[in-house]
């Protein structure tokens, strides 16, 4: 089985809610640290989406 199958939907989460934090810290004018965790979070669950989909197309 795929490990890409095996992940939980609440990476999602994980991605929205260091978004959010970003967001309002970037407001606040706090270091810009919640960004870049915000957005390896992101490339995280891109990548990992993206070897969903190619394995879905090779299952085909």
């Amino acid at each position: 089985m795929s490990k890409a199958k095996e992940l939980s939907p609440a990476y999602f989460g994980l991605v929205m809610a260091t978004g959010i934090i970003a967001i309002a810290a970037h407001q606040q004018q706090w270091p810009s640290a919640f960004f870049y965790i915000a957005l390896l979070a992101w490339g995280v669950t891109f990548i990992g989406l993206c070897r969903s989909l190619l394995r879905l197309r090779q299952q085909k």
